[in-house]
């Protein structure tokens, strides 16, 4: 009978999705044809829809439907209809169809293969398709014969094909349009995007970082609404942003009930978690010391997921960390900090939008839209291995495709450089200097601890260099060989102890000063091996040749690298996660190449992400905010991985839509518009306060979190500047009927995206127009904002949206002050004395009634207001 009854709902299931497809398919012909004049298209540009992705986001109500361009069967490349409709009404409409179609296509039957085309764009990056170590077809991404459009105005039928392939020695996953009849090379661009160093020509004055302090007490005000699976995990909790910011804690329970109904360790959809490890339905996180996940990821070696962290009792991950060590040290801790960031972005922007049927990342999705199947896979501490630091990335396909992040080590001047030492007492007793090779194996851990032995072969310039055939092979077996350079090749040396069964190498330099990087390729060497100085060297040599059994180790023991783990770093876990976001959400869910072109804001996005999860009660929008500063080994106050600091003081950004002409793509370009999207951030919470719960709050940093989310959903694919305004401005027409026109014109004119900035071309950074007006006031009258400007500017309340005790922050120092709360019948409701001198103050007001009030502040130096939300 269930079986029946299962049988019978999927029936009525599939029946109403058809009458649901149909009816807004039939929604968005019609629309074409009654508007098909002033969109500039004909009936035969519109005759083939596909209709993508169409959902109702439940908590705006807004539906959205995505539709593909096709002629002939074949799409039209990225050209997506985006319908938003709200009430059974198109509330906005965008597109980037082609017109007259039929006429600018070339042909519809290709000369090449998808293979002949893709190893033709290998050709082009200087490698070779399926060699070893060569370029491969990326198939978790779609690779699909496209019309693409062309200068010259034509729509020429391409391969649109995705290689792996290394560029520069770095390994990149390229979008590549390759023309189908002759093999042009028509566009290419990187799907596997990555954090960088890139600074411009901004100078970066000292300011106070931020004001903000642990106020226990607000913390505890705002509970989510949690799962109590009893799950607990020891990270770095939000908002702390890397360990240089605060300490871990052990947290309990955090998954939500609607963004992980059944836990974060869930696959099937019941009670009860299937795995006490670190995977679960939205992702799967493994330390990849040894860099096996990375490879498979890059070369599709063969790999079996292993480096979960596991639960110690039940599902309590619990680890601890030694930062006076290698962190390489402390796998467990980073893999469950890795795994609980990327639940937290899942659960948090799910309630912001980001859900199945929007095309987010989960295992199962319970039945609520979607296509699933598509968890988060996380790879922790990986990349020394293949000669990769100092980087992150991210990977995205369409929806059904797995995403991957790839979090390395940064490297950094605070370690030791002690990478070899003698253990058995006596003169040669000691921690040496050193150098590891640029090939072969990394620095191992524990270090190996070996009897040490000296190279020795047939003659040559030198017995002890290794140059010549190996004449006692046998003593190097499970021992760490020291080999004097010279005469040959580095990786000939290594490669001849290698196979004598040696376990480590260390190199005596055979000149004065400082030992090098030893270069050469050779993948076949696993084995690790340091160079150090003739003055250290040489004499161990001697006494090794003299019959002195000496112990070593490689590194020494406790030896510290001072890498920074990017797993601890959760701003930048984040920016790597919204990448994701920001893939899935432009232009929909099926369509991973909306964000490809020059004056795309990915990166801003990402950036942006970041910084709203971060933000910690006192902090000032005026702050200097850098990106990555501990992963690069800087104080809070420093500038990180970006032109400047991020913050809403020109002086310290000073940043305008006419800078995206001179800085770097797409880092620079990001960094501009997530500047703008932080200064529309802190004129919101100038109004509506600032509200720690990130999850279901009702501050301004709320609502900018939701409008730009639907902002992402509303932009057309392929958006620049102007059109990513636009779509903000219209997701408050939409959810709030454009009560925050003026502050988010506001926000946007003083960086040069006013009323009259032009866009140009969104495939250009040089022919944008900055303006710096508002609207005019036939347009929008925004003349009343000027008075809460100037009193919002001098204070600063949290929570607000409050509960009970507020928070308060000014900016000047003011010890007799009298502070009293007016309702907005102008009574006065509530009225006490409160000491500011240290320019901050607490205020009990859990006695009054739900309501909106002002708050007034009576200075020597005059009235401070602001408004006051009592929950």
């Amino acid at each position: 009978m269930k079986k029946l009854y299962l049988s019978a709902l999927l029936a009525f299931l599939s029946v109403t999705a058809w009458s649901q497809e149909s009816r807004v398919l039939n929604m968005a012909k019609g629309y074409f044809i009654q508007h098909s004049t002033e969109l500039g298209l004909k009936n035969a540009d519109f005759q083939e829809l596909e209709l993508q992705t169409n959902y109702t986001n439940e908590k705006t109500n807004v539906e959205h439907a995505y539709f593909q361009q096709y002629h002939s069967g074949i799409p039209v490349y990225n050209a997506i209809a985006n319908f938003t409709l709200k009430n059974g009404e198109i509330a906005q409409f965008n597109h980037t169809f082609q017109n007259n179609v039929p006429q600018k296509v070339n042909t519809s039957q290709a000369n090449l293969t998808l293979e002949q085309a893709a190893a033709t764009a290998a050709q082009n990056f200087g490698s070779t398709l399926n060699a070893e170590n060569g370029a491969r077809i990326n198939t978790s991404f779609d690779n699909v014969l496209v019309y693409f459009p062309t200068e010259d105005g034509k729509l020429t039928l391409s391969w649109v094909l995705h290689l792996n392939v290394k560029i520069e020695n770095e390994m990149q996953i390229m979008e590549v349009v390759v023309n189908a009849q002759t093999g042009a090379i028509l566009s290419q661009h990187n799907h596997l995007l990555s954090c960088s160093f890139e600074h411009g020509h901004f100078t970066n004055p000292t300011t106070e970082f931020k004001q903000s302090e642990n106020v226990q007490w607000l913390k505890n005000q705002f509970a989510v609404n949690t799962l109590n699976d009893g799950a607990q995990y020891r990270v770095f909790k939000l908002p702390i942003e890397a360990p240089t910011f605060g300490e871990r804690s052990l947290i309990s329970s955090p998954a939500t009930t609607n963004g992980s109904p059944f836990g974060w360790h869930d696959t099937n959809g019941s009670e009860g978690a299937e795995h006490n490890f670190t995977k679960g339905n939205n992702v799967e996180a493994v330390n990849d010391q040894n860099s096996d996940g990375l490879n498979w990821i890059y070369n599709g070696a063969p790999y079996t997921f292993a480096g979960h962290a596991h639960a110690t009792d039940g599902l309590i991950f619990d680890f601890p960390i030694d930062f006076n060590s290698s962190l390489y040290q402390s796998p467990d801790a980073s893999t469950t900090n890795l795994f609980y960031m990327n639940n937290v972005m899942h659960d948090v922007w799910y309630q912001y939008g980001f859900t199945e049927a929007a095309g987010n990342f989960q295992v199962n999705n319970y039945g609520n839209g979607g296509v699933g199947g598509d968890e988060v896979m996380a790879f922790g501490q990986t990349g020394e291995a293949l000669g990769e630091m100092n980087n992150a990335r991210f990977g995205t396909p369409s929806e059904g495709g797995n995403p991957f992040m790839i979090m390395f080590m940064w490297t950094s001047a605070q370690g030791d450089d002690h990478l070899f030492s003698v253990n058995t007492a006596g003169e040669h007793q000691g921690n040496y200097s050193g150098i590891l090779a640029g090939f072969g194996g990394g620095l191992p851990i524990p270090p190996i601890t070996e009897d040490l032995v000296v190279i020795q072969d047939a003659g040559g310039v030198d017995v002890n260099d290794g140059c010549e055939n190996i004449t006692n092979g046998a003593a190097l077996n499970g021992k760490i060989v020291m080999i004097k350079r010279g005469n040959c090749d580095f990786v000939v040396k290594v490669k001849k102890a290698q196979d004598n069964g040696a376990k480590a190498v260390v190199m005596v330099n055979n000149v004065a000063g400082a030992p090098i990087t030893m270069g050469g390729e050779d993948a076949s060497i696993t084995i690790p091996s340091v160079m150090i100085r003739n003055t250290d060297g040489n004499p161990i040599i001697d006494a090794l040749l003299a019959g002195t059994t000496l112990n070593g180790s490689v590194p020494k023991e406790g030896h510290n690298d001072g890498y920074k783990d990017g797993t601890f770093d959760n701003g930048i876990v984040a920016h790597e996660y919204g990448h994701g976001i920001s893939t899935r959400l432009t232009g929909g869910p099926a369509n991973s190449g909306c964000l490809n072109n020059q004056e795309q804001m990915g990166e801003g996005w990402s950036d942006y992400f970041a910084l709203v999860m971060t933000i910690e009660p006192g902090d000032q929008g005026a702050d200097g905010r850098g990106i990555g500063t501990y992963a690069v080994s800087q104080p809070t106050t420093g500038v990180g991985i970006r032109p400047t600091r991020y913050s809403t003081n020109m002086t310290i950004n000073p940043s305008t839509y006419n800078s995206i002409s001179s800085v770097s793509i797409p880092h620079g370009v990001g960094y501009v518009w997530a500047t703008m999207l932080w200064d529309m951030t802190w004129e919101l919470i100038s109004q509506y306060g600032f509200d720690p719960d990130i999850y279901n709050g009702s501050g301004g940093n709320n609502l900018a979190m939701q409008l730009v989310t639907d902002g992402l959903k509303l932009q057309p694919c392929g958006p620049g500047f102007v059109t990513g305004r636009d779509a903000i401005l219209e997701a408050d027409e939409i959810n709030n009927e454009g009560a925050n026109h003026c502050r988010i014109w506001k926000s946007f004119a003083r960086r040069g995206l006013g009323y009259g900035a032009s866009q140009g071309s969104p495939n250009s950074v040089n022919d944008g127009v900055a303006s710096f007006d508002m609207p005019p006031t036939e347009v929008l009258d925004c003349t009343n904002m000027g008075v809460s400007d100037l009193t919002n500017s001098e204070l600063s309340i949290y929570p607000n949206p409050t509960r009970g005790e507020v928070y308060i922050l000014t900016e000047k120092s003011y010890k007799d002050t009298n502070i009293s709360i007016v309702d907005l019948t102008g009574k006065t409701v509530h009225q006490t004395n409160l000491d500011l001198s240290s320019k901050r103050g607490t205020l009990d007001v859990s006695s009054l009634p739900t309501g909106v009030y002002v708050i007034k502040i009576d200075t020597k130096e005059g009235i401070i207001t602001k408004k006051l939300i009592k929950k």
